[in-house]
């Protein structure tokens, strides 16, 4: 064999040679539309120099535009000067070497890219460490450990659910609502939720929001009659992704009973989930008011004599003062109209001690006084 040749064979097997023993790239999410924290781990069989360049390609399908500034994060940021050139069309990211980067340890980098605002095929990206020939260390393109930026999981609700303390016709209900999205939810972003149908509640600017979490939109939004609930998100507030959001708002029930009306939740802003469906049933009104106690006693059937009645009753809603309690059909009295007629019993104090009498349809009407109240 010539020397010519021998020399040219060695050439060849240096080159070759060179390689990066550990090269894996991991993300932080799958999430579309959000941004995604890339790491790279690289470790080369030779010490790359500085004014050596990485260059990784094939990063494709990111929402991240066009920079000479991309910052480089993690451990070992500073050798390569914690900053790269990004070009998004074919999801090229060039580092330059600052300071060397050894063959004795892994260095690990990391940046962020825009996940797709849908899914894509996951990409498989390559790195090298050659950009000239007079490089020091040529390393030939290479394809990373994993696949990336597949964005293969949509935005959405992970918990959506609702829940209400009355099933009673036209009384107030408190709907409690508790939600978490896969994406935190910064402030001015909006959550919608439509079809809370058949309330007696009047549109307002201004509903009053409860629970645990109604500071996270200022303890109030926007409301239809229509079904409608806006809560937007308050300035420096923000829905975890994390934990549960539970606030609670309270309407008036339907007057008659209904089918649980099917009810959805979207949000709009920096996190954009389509319509869901809840997992609950509220508003369905489905026990009509009613007196579970209605009993009448008397203390003497003698003709012309005086009659004692003992009124026993327990509604299954409470009254609240001003409620009126009406009885009909006492009739044959000879007891004459009386606008204070007296109220004695246990509770007569409920009613001020005195009732409102009609002899000609025996009518006696009932009011709650002020400060009184009757318990279901």
């Amino acid at each position: 064999m010539s020397p010519f040749v021998f020399i040219l064979l060695l050439l060849f097997t240096t080159c070759n040679g060179q390689s990066f023993t550990t090269k894996t790239i991991s993300e932080s999410t799958t999430i579309q539309g959000v941004d995604n924290t890339i790491t790279i781990t690289l470790r080369p069989s030779i010490a790359i120099p500085s004014g050596d360049i990485l260059t990784i390609n094939g990063l494709t399908s990111s929402q991240t535009s066009d920079t000479t500034g991309l910052t480089i994060a993690g451990g070992d940021a500073a050798k390569v000067s914690s900053t790269g050139v990004w070009t998004q069309s074919d999801g090229k990211l060039v580092l330059t070497v600052a300071t060397e980067i050894p063959d004795s340890a892994d260095a690990v980098f990391t940046f962020v890219l825009r996940n797709s605002a849908s899914a894509e095929t996951a990409v498989t990206p390559t790195i090298r460490a050659r950009e000239s020939d007079d490089a020091a260390v040529r390393i030939a393109s290479s394809a990373l450990s994993a696949s990336v930026l597949g964005a293969g999981t949509a935005q959405t609700y992970t918990t959506k659910t609702l829940a209400q303390s009355s099933i009673q016709q036209n009384s107030l209900n408190v709907i409690t609502i508790t939600l978490q999205p896969n994406v935190a939810m910064s402030d001015g972003d909006i959550i919608t939720i439509t079809g809370l149908t058949g309330t007696q509640t009047a549109t307002t600017a201004t509903l009053a929001v409860g629970g645990t979490d109604a500071a996270t939109f200022g303890s109030s939004a926007g409301w239809n009659i229509d079904g409608t609930l806006t809560l937007t998100v308050d300035g420096g507030q923000s829905v975890s992704n994390s934990g549960n959001t539970v606030v609670s708002i309270t309407v008036a029930n339907p007057a008659a009973t209904q089918s649980a009306p099917t009810v959805s939740v979207a949000s709009s802003g920096s996190v954009a989930i389509s319509g869901q469906t809840m997992v609950g049933s509220v508003l369905d009104a489905s026990e009509a008011q009613v007196f579970t106690t209605k009993t009448l006693a008397e203390s003497s059937t003698v003709q012309d004599a005086a009659n004692v009645l003992t009124i026993t009753l327990r509604p299954n809603v409470a009254l609240a003062p001003s409620d009126e309690i009406t009885i009909v059909g006492l009739t044959g009295t000879q007891t004459a109209d009386a606008g204070a007629l007296t109220v004695a019993g246990a509770d007569a104090a409920r009613f001020g001690s005195v009732g409102a009498w009609t002899q000609s349809t025996g009518t006696l009407v009932l009011i709650v006084a002020s400060g009184q109240s009757v318990s279901r």
